[in-house]
């Protein structure tokens, strides 16, 4: 992207599909969760890294947790993110199985992150964070956030 003119708007775009923009040339760039990898479009920097949390239901057993490793997710239903993505982004953010191999449960389906929060609410399942949306909620391992656009361009 050396080179080239900074965009000259900026819209909020689907946080569970923000490359949907591209595509349509709504956006000129977007900020992701990697990992991402699609044959027309070019991951940038990585922005940040944080750790993730889980959002829990006040009523979950691991509300009080400070911390949880990545295999205890066997447990609870994950909520499942639902959004026009590649397959290897939903395996990311909504896994099967734990590194060990184990079955993750699969939770209700979710196409914002206003449903997934209010599954979590009503106890319906169990969702990641990222560390800037929540300060609440045992750790999960780290999210990071970056920069993808057309490789066209």
């Amino acid at each position: 992207m050396s080179g080239t003119r900074a965009p000259d708007r900026s819209h909020r775009v689907a946080a569970l599909c923000p490359v949907r923009s591209l595509f349509r040339d709504e956006a000129d760039l977007a900020v992701v969760l990697p990992p991402f990898r699609e044959p027309r479009l070019e991951l940038g920097p990585v922005l940040s890294r944080r750790p993730q949390y889980l959002a829990t239901s006040q009523r979950h057993a691991f509300a009080g947790r400070e911390a949880l490793e990545t295999e205890e997710l066997t447990g609870p239903p994950l909520v499942e993110v639902v959004a026009p993505a590649p397959d290897h982004w939903h395996a990311a953010q909504t896994p099967t199985r734990t590194p060990s191999g184990a079955p993750v449960s699969r939770g209700p389906p979710a196409g914002t992150l206003q449903e997934g929060l209010s599954l979590v609410a009503a106890d319906r399942g169990v969702t990641s964070l990222c560390h800037p949306a929540t300060r609440y909620g045992p750790r999960a391992p780290e999210s990071a956030l970056g920069l993808v656009w057309h490789g066209a361009r």
